[in-house]
């Protein structure tokens, strides 16, 4: 398996080694999920095209407050807050920013929200 988060950030010869491994392993198990911006589209509007195994899926962006459910239900412990910031990929405004969750990672349409876990306390 193999996972790449933001492609539409990724160089062109990443891509194109991506493709050439999905294109030679056609005989082999393998999973490869590429999670990106509609902008790749933009700039490689065949991505995944051509392949007989590809498939894209188009999500549209979760409503606010189904996005900041989701961060409460994923972050453990979350406060309603750092939830809403999360669900709207800014940072929350708070002195320690340290303990908080960083913004969600991913596109606006199938965010990954992991939150911060703090180190073991000395």
């Amino acid at each position: 398996m193999l996972v790449l988060e933001d492609a539409h950030l990724a160089e062109p010869g990443l891509l194109d080694l991506i493709e050439e491994l999905v294109r030679s392993a056609r005989r082999i198990p393998l999973l490869v999920l590429c999670v990106a911006r509609y902008d790749l589209l933009d700039t490689r509007p065949g991505w995944g095209g051509g392949l007989g195994d590809s498939l894209n899926l188009y999500l549209e962006p979760l409503a606010d407050a189904d996005a900041t459910e989701l961060a409460l239900q994923a972050g453990e412990g979350l406060d309603r807050e750092v939830a809403e910031s999360v669900a709207r990929h800014r940072p929350a405004a708070t002195p320690s920013s340290s303990s908080r969750p960083r913004a969600c990672s991913g596109t606006p349409a199938a965010p990954v929200c992991r939150p911060r876990t703090a180190g073991p306390s000395r």
